[in-house]
């Protein structure tokens, strides 16, 4: 996934109007604090950094200040829990095209990590909105061309077909090795590198019935050209073989526990948005059945924000806090970081107790599960992570929510508002 994120307007709305609708990179757009927002969703934040990482100004600073222990060494694609490291200005902190460009392939060729990032070097890096938009369009059609574009590649898991004996062009591959061409710039289609796809299913566009189908992760320099991949460090994780029929091989997004979702992070089944716990949502962040819009916890919406079934609109006003209140004033409001805490919690397998994967049979194929966290746990985590200064400031935050009430606010989170 992922966001580009940025306080000026007028760049948020020359971004998104440069990004094709038809490009099969897909990406969110929206003004604001990249930090915030990107918190918001559960994404890493993507560093404007010169090449020794000072980190003294700007993004970089407030990222220093954000995530001090993810700061201590930074450097170029190294990812954190919620940074990931570019250098998009030079040593004089001034931006060139060609530095600009590099980043943006890293961003895009990494999507997988769920990346939030704004306009590089439009600061006080020089460059102006059209500046930037230039090198965009130019990256989106690199990764939409016949040769590809080349990026640094960060664990990136995909799916490899093979022929019978786990062989591809004659090339003998193995489960737990880790494959090298010894080239420095592999190509798609020819020697110098591995073949891989990021989607399970879209390995079917070249092997209409493969022998093996291999779940692997690439590091190091790859290229990418419409989704297909080609590696020069290839690791052969596990072979999905006889996983190939099921139910959990037809997800296209990441990290869903459910089935045939095209989204990202579901439990339910057949969900095309996000973070959706019920089934046949369309919308993001539902928590009930078949809607479209978001945020809904009834059935069958397809406005927003509903709580009952069969709305088409969205209500000029809202409860908040068992109060009615305008929706436009609620939509306006500035709402804490620490509200944006994740009910669900991702573990991978190597976190995964032997209960759990008993529980779960299909981590074997999805790589772990989505473990549902008690709601105020979570809550009361995510407000008690905040340091003095901070918590002070959010707390003023929330208080300033319309119709605030701090009775209500303890029954649901669990936390005490004095």
């Amino acid at each position: 996934m992922l966001l580009f994120c940025d306080k000026a307007k007028k760049l948020v709305e020359a971004v998104k109007e440069a990004w094709p609708d038809e490009h099969y990179v897909r990406c969110e757009f929206v003004k604001g604090d990249v930090i915030p927002e990107a918190a918001k969703r559960g994404l890493k934040v993507v560093s404007c950094s010169n090449p020794s990482f000072s980190m003294g100004g700007g993004l970089d600073l407030a990222i220093k200040k954000a995530y001090p222990d993810e700061c201590d060494a930074p450097e170029a694609n190294k990812s954190t829990v919620h940074l990931f490291f570019q250098v998009t200005v030079d040593d004089k902190i001034k931006a060139e095209s060609e530095i600009v460009k590099n980043a943006l392939r890293q961003v895009i060729g990494n999507r997988h990590l769920g990346l939030a990032f704004t306009g590089f070097g439009t600061g006080i890096g020089g460059f102006g909105t059209d500046d930037f938009v230039s090198c965009l369009k130019e990256v989106l059609n690199e990764f939409a061309s016949d040769e590809g574009a080349k990026f640094h590649a960060v664990g990136l898991k995909g799916f490899k077909a093979t022929s019978d004996g786990m062989k591809c062009r004659d090339y003998q591959f193995k489960v737990g090795d880790a494959h090298e061409s010894g080239c420095d710039d592999p190509k798609l289609c020819q020697k110098g590198g591995f073949h891989f796809c990021r989607v399970a299913t879209e390995v079917l566009d070249f092997y209409s019935d493969p022998n093996h189908l291999l779940e692997v992760e690439a590091n190091g320099i790859c290229r990418e050209t419409k989704g297909k991949l080609c590696a020069s460090l290839l690791k052969v994780v596990k072979d999905l073989t006889c996983q190939m029929k099921e139910a959990p091989y037809l997800n296209t997004g990441d990290r869903n526990t459910g089935n045939l979702n095209t989204g990202d992070w579901n439990t339910g089944d057949r969900n095309t948005g996000n973070l959706n716990t019920g089934n046949l949502n369309t919308g993001d962040l539902n928590t009930g059945d078949r809607n479209t819009g978001d945020r809904n916890t009834g059935d069958w919406n397809t406005g927003d924000r509903n709580t009952g079934c069969f709305n088409v609109d969205a209500p000029d006003e809202i409860r908040c806090f068992g109060k009615m209140v305008k929706r436009v004033d609620w939509e306006r409001a500035n709402k804490p970081w620490f509200l944006y805490f994740k009910p669900v919690k991702w573990i991978g397998e190597s976190e995964m107790t032997d209960k759990e994967k008993g529980t779960y049979p299909q981590y074997v194929t999805t790589g772990g599960f989505l473990k549902v966290q008690d709601y105020k746990r979570a809550f009361i985590e995510s407000y008690e992570a905040l340091d003095s200064k901070e918590k002070a400031t959010q707390t003023a935050m929330l208080k300033a929510l319309p119709g605030f009430d701090a009775d209500i606010f303890r029954q649901i989170s669990g936390i005490t508002i004095k």
